[in-house]
């Protein structure tokens, strides 16, 4: 059996100190989308590949298909610590993540 390695970002947003949205994707070399919608009737689209130990991610918040905010993440691969960082969603939303390195066989 091979192993192959993946690159996985987990992602949790908060509104206040409630969970709005979570989950996570896998990040390949070619780029890809995915999309997330919220409780709040807030959608998250993700725009992302990965270059060496980096993950170029492109986090859009839409609402009723107009974007509304939009910033660009570098996100380093983490290959042993899993260590959630932190950044402002529009105006009331934070948005937590981190990426891991999974091995699958």
């Amino acid at each position: 059996m091979s192993e192959n390695n993946q690159v996985v970002i987990c992602f949790v947003v908060y509104e206040a100190e409630k969970i709005v949205t979570q989950g996570s994707f896998q990040v390949a070399e070619e780029a890809s989308e995915s999309v997330f919608c919220a409780t709040d009737g807030v959608e998250l689209k993700f725009t992302h590949l990965y270059r060496g130990s980096t993950c170029k991610t492109i986090v859009s918040s839409l609402r009723g298909g107009k974007t509304v905010d939009s910033f660009e993440l570098d996100i380093p691969i983490n290959r042993t610590k899993k260590k959630w960082k932190q950044c402002k969603l529009g105006v009331n939303h934070e948005l937590f993540y981190r990426s891991q390195l999974e091995t699958s066989v």
